[in-house]
């Protein structure tokens, strides 16, 4: 039997760094690494934040019978304030 297979996978690490210093399989990295597409942190580009809540507020609202209507001021502040770090990072 024959199968025909393609993996889309994501990491937030730098898995070259990982595989350099033995925290990730090499082989498995190369496996995994024919086509990569670097995405950077949203802390990077802070102005695609508002309209990211914007539309995955629309796409909530129409895929439910929720009333979803945005978010308040407050809320945009503190998005835009906040520094988009993980909490397990250092």
């Amino acid at each position: 039997m024959q199968v025909n297979v393609r993996v889309i996978a994501a990491s937030n690490r730098d898995l070259e760094k990982e595989v350099r210093e033995g925290r990730f399989r090499q082989d498995l990295y190369y496996r995994l690494a024919i086509i990569a597409i670097f995405i950077p942190p949203l802390r990077e580009h802070k102005e695609d934040i508002l309209p990211l809540v914007d539309f995955l507020s629309t796409v909530i609202t129409s895929a439910s019978a929720s009333s979803v209507r945005g978010i308040t001021d407050e809320t945009r502040r503190l998005l835009l304030e906040s520094d988009w770090r993980a909490t397990y990072e250092s």
